[in-house]
């Protein structure tokens, strides 16, 4: 998917490096606060207070600016990215076979094209902004955090590698329940398709009320499933919630104790818990972001399935063009089967010929393969033993725009 992304690699790599800049001027307001509460307040000079106020003004104005533009430029990226996307999947599925339909469906597609496509472009621009700025934050306020308190660092340290295990988990169970939803959708979306192109059909066979068992079957299903997805991400909030807290507890336990043994001024002790806020807010933020990660990676899926799915009914490479026909069709010992592996032949040993002129009568019972008969003359199938021949030629010999042309 990725490949999507390079024809706006340029918007993102300035997105980024605004990114870049605003997580700088982010991290310098606590140590610009600690200038206040050390060199300000402690030493009663209104002079280092108001130019050190001054000048986080002014860090606040251009952090809001980096922000702006950053937002712009990944807007852009996530829009252009998706409407390649889009573009590609009706493109690919111009060249699908009625095989490749029979086996994605209508509502499949229709899903694919629209909430995948829509869930992988949130991801691709919080990507340009959520997902790059919290490891920037995270990195940059560590570093800073052990510059202002070495020991304060420690603790802070001490909960990572839990709140690491804690996404981890919540990523392994999350990735498979969202890929459980995509796929209630697309039946869902399938049901609804079918009942609205077959209305007329519905109602002259009196099939209304099992399709409407049907779509609430599939709706309660997807109903259910989000559910579950829910139940698990109001469960990961709060635990993640809970274990920043604790270390913000232990840093402010023992900041405060540095104090009173003035090991660490109170300038200092504000400082690095502002940092410690900056580094573990942002792992929250990643937590909440488990769920459109997993969602994102279960629709990319899904689209992949489409634009590397190959057409069933191919052209030769040296195909030639159908030209100068008469019209005589012949159908030699055919079988087809709508299964790739031949199973279950709706047609068998089918041999006649249609002269130019002559009118040939398809007589049989619903679902006997009359419409697939006539569907592999311009290989919308192809046939499964046998050949069909136009003018004695091999459909399967001649180009496919030549073929369906006449």
């Amino acid at each position: 998917m990725f490949s999507f992304v390079k024809p706006y690699r340029v918007q993102a790599i300035i997105a980024m490096i605004l990114l870049l800049g605003m997580v700088g001027a982010d991290l310098l307001v606590p140590r610009l606060t600690q200038r206040i509460i050390d060199r300000g307040i402690a030493a009663h000079d209104m002079h280092v207070i108001a130019t050190t106020a001054l000048i986080m003004v002014g860090v606040a104005l251009l952090s809001a600016l980096f922000s702006i533009g950053n937002t712009i430029l990944s807007v852009r990226v996530g829009q252009g990215f998706a409407a390649d996307v889009r573009s590609s999947i009706v493109h690919k599925v111009q060249t699908f076979s009625f095989g490749n339909l029979d086996r994605l469906r209508t509502g499949k597609l229709l899903v694919r094209t629209t909430s995948d496509v829509n869930m992988v472009q949130s991801i691709v621009a919080m990507s340009l902004r959520i997902l790059t700025r919290a490891p920037a934050w995270i990195v940059g306020s560590i570093v800073m955090l052990v510059i202002t308190s070495k020991r304060l660092s420690l603790v802070m340290m001490g909960f990572l590698p839990l709140i690491a295990i804690l996404i981890l988990l919540f990523m392994r169970k999350a990735q498979p329940m969202f890929l459980s939803v995509q796929r209630a959708l697309d039946r869902l979306n399938g049901v609804l398709q079918e009942n609205l192109a077959g209305m007329r059909l519905i109602k002259a066979f009196v099939r209304v009320a099992h399709e409407k068992e049907r779509f609430s079957e599939a709706n309660t299903e997807l109903m259910l499933k989000n559910i579950r997805v829910m139940q698990l991400m109001a469960l990961l909030i709060p635990t993640m919630l809970l274990t920043i807290n604790l270390g913000v507890v232990a840093a402010v336990w023992f900041g405060g104790v540095s104090v009173i043994n003035k090991s660490l001024t109170v300038g200092q002790l504000v400082a690095s818990i502002n940092y410690m806020n900056f580094a573990l807010f942002p792992i929250l933020m990643l937590a909440g972001m488990i769920g459109p990660l997993s969602a994102a990676d279960a629709s990319s899926a899904r689209i992949l399935e489409v634009l590397d799915s190959e057409a069933d009914v191919k052209e030769k490479s040296n195909a030639r063009p159908l030209e100068n026909v008469t019209g005589r069709v012949e159908f030699d010992d055919v079988s087809f089967s709508y299964s790739r592996d031949g199973q279950d032949s709706v047609l068998k040993g089918i041999s006649f010929v249609a002269e130019p002129g002559e009118t040939v009568a398809i007589l049989g019972a619903t679902g006997s393969g009359k419409s697939s008969l006539i569907h592999l003359i311009p290989r919308f199938y192809d046939v499964s033993a046998g050949a069909v021949r136009i003018d004695g030629i091999d459909v399967r010999e001649v180009t496919l725009t030549s073929l369906r042309a006449h």
